[in-house]
């Protein structure tokens, strides 16, 4: 999106500010811009130094000036800035609760907000007597501005109050606050989502000239009972390429091994056309990570269990155990794309032959 930026202002832009994961900013910018590594998708102290940067560049934002604001999926983990207080084990605690919660990515982000002091439209309170404006890369169902990056300067509508998960209470009597009303109206826009990546594969496989059947119905839930309908549904579908787009969840043991909601979803779904020669299946985060890995996801066919326990591993036991990704990794079906770019959530492509 900087680049993006840069290449079509540059001769606009008097100074910029870049925050991305460890590893993602692969460009080099000129003094004008100041780039800082932060962590994803657990949040760490690089995220509250970050936070404590972005809130140092908006107050310094002139008078009379004009702020454009780049935001994506990610943001919610990459900066953060904590009421008086907590402490980054606490922020940690909360993070890891709810990634392991089964939460929709709208409930997560709620909670994330009522623990930030720039979340729900908070950071607006800083930009002074400057106009901003903020264009935005959709991580979430229906792209709302409220939910991407838990809202940086787009207030939450507070219309679905969020389901706490019982091992926050403490914290939440201890430091949750109330959402702020609308500090001025930032106009904000889509200028990439799902559906925009959808219709880019759809054509990219008319080139190859695949058959393409682009699902419109939004992937979510649990892994599990997605991975089930996806089955069923490829043992009567046509023959061509399958398309969906979604975001899926896995609700984690205490003590999970290695992998990621489409690494899992992908064994799943591995289990089941087990034998299967007709149906290559991929499950893949756009952004080019799953979990806490580097592996984007997977792509697995019916001899994916039979290669992985070749290697003395048991596809049933690792699910059971979260670890999908040392499976997969020993039956060759990792797939790892490193940093995309973007993030539009996860992609399942299928080809049924």
């Amino acid at each position: 999106m900087a680049l993006g930026v840069s290449d079509t202002c540059d001769e606009l832009i008097q100074r910029g500010l870049i925050i991305s994961k460890h590893n993602h900013i692969g460009s080099t910018f000129d003094r004008r811009f100041r780039c800082i590594e932060s962590d994803h998708p657990m949040p760490g102290s690089a995220s509250l130094r970050a936070g404590h940067e972005l809130r140092i560049f908006c107050q310094s934002i002139p008078p009379g000036r004009e702020a454009l604001f780049c935001l994506s999926g990610g943001t919610s983990s990459l900066v953060e800035a904590l009421p008086e207080g907590m402490v980054l084990a606490d922020l940690q605690k909360v993070n890891q609760v709810l990634l392991s919660s089964g939460l929709a990515i709208n409930q997560v982000n709620a909670i994330r907000r009522s623990f930030s002091l720039i979340k729900g439209g908070r950071l607006g309170n800083l930009l002074r007597d400057c106009s901003a404006r903020v264009l935005l890369i959709s991580d979430v169902p229906e792209d709302d501005p409220a939910v991407i990056g838990s809202g940086l300067l787009h207030p939450s509508n507070n219309t679905h109050p969020p389901k706490w998960p019982q091992p926050l209470e403490g914290l939440r009597k201890r430091f949750s606050m109330p959402f702020p009303k609308a500090y001025s109206d930032i106009p904000h826009q889509i200028v990439a989502n799902q559906k925009m990546a959808l219709l880019a594969a759809e054509n990219r496989a008319k080139e190859l000239s695949y058959k393409v059947h682009l699902h419109s119905d939004f992937l979510e839930g649990e892994t599990g009972d997605v991975a089930k309908y996806l089955s069923s549904y490829l043992q009567h579908a046509p023959i061509g390429m399958h398309l969906w787009g979604g975001e899926t969840v896995v609700t984690l043991s205490e003590k999970p091994g290695r992998g990621g909601r489409n690494q899992h979803l992908a064994l799943q779904v591995a289990v089941r056309i087990s034998g299967q020669k007709n149906i290559i299946f991929l499950a893949a985060g756009s952004d080019g990570t799953d979990g806490v890995t580097k592996d984007a996801g997977a792509m697995v066919d019916g001899g994916s269990c039979m290669r992985g326990e070749k290697t003395g591993l048991n596809a049933t036991s690792m699910l059971r155990r979260f670890n999908a990704g040392s499976f997969l990794e020993a039956s060759g079906d990792l797939v790892s794309t490193g940093p995309t770019g973007t993030n539009v959530m996860d992609f399942i492509m299928t080809i049924k032959q």
